[in-house]
């Protein structure tokens, strides 16, 4: 009996740390979403939400929607002595329902060392994509973001610049191809 109410009071205990440690890593997280909507908004920017965010090089690329646009932009941002630093806008990207094609934009950042990729897609059968060069090189599967709102965002990154022109092939759930551009 003695053993099984020790064996008690250490799941009890368990239970307790891991319910705090838990809560700690959801309150971070939410602290860090609030702290990188700040530091946007000190670039008289309203968000309307976060997407995404991805940690890359030594920052984080914020995928958002600005308040009353209906745009999916990003923002490049370093934290320095504990706080996030605006460094960079790369763009936006219209939010069309009425295309099933690629909406997309690249960055080539020397000073940031962010080389990609960012599209839009209202296509819902759109599985994976898959971009290239012309000649076969360069070839990268995206990341696809669903944002439940009738769209996708996707990204590909890229070890050093990639140029125009650069192809785009998208499958479906099956791995049948269903779009080329």
């Amino acid at each position: 009996m003695k053993h099984f109410l020790r064996f008690l009071g250490v799941l009890g205990i368990l239970f307790i740390l891991t319910s705090c440690s838990s809560n700690t890593v959801q309150n971070q997280e939410i602290s860090i979403m609030e702290e990188l909507k700040q530091e946007i908004s000190s670039q008289d920017i309203t968000i309307d939400k976060i997407y995404h965010v991805e940690i890359i090089s030594d920052g984080v690329l914020v995928l958002y929607k600005k308040m009353n646009k209906n745009m999916v932009r990003e923002a490049f941002l370093r934290q320095k002595d504990n706080e996030w630093e605006w460094e960079m806008g790369y763009g936006e990207i219209a939010i069309n329902p009425d295309t099933e094609n690629f909406l997309w934009h690249g960055t080539n950042d020397e000073d940031t060392q962010v080389f990609k990729i960012t599209g839009v897609t209202s296509n819902p059968d759109i599985e994976k994509i898959i971009t290239q060069k012309p000649d076969g090189t360069r070839k990268k599967t995206a990341k696809i973001i669903n944002t439940g709102e009738g769209f996708k965002i996707w990204n590909v990154f890229y070890e050093n610049p990639i140029n125009a022109p650069v192809d785009f092939t998208a499958y479906d759930g099956d791995g049948k191809e269903i779009l080329k551009q």
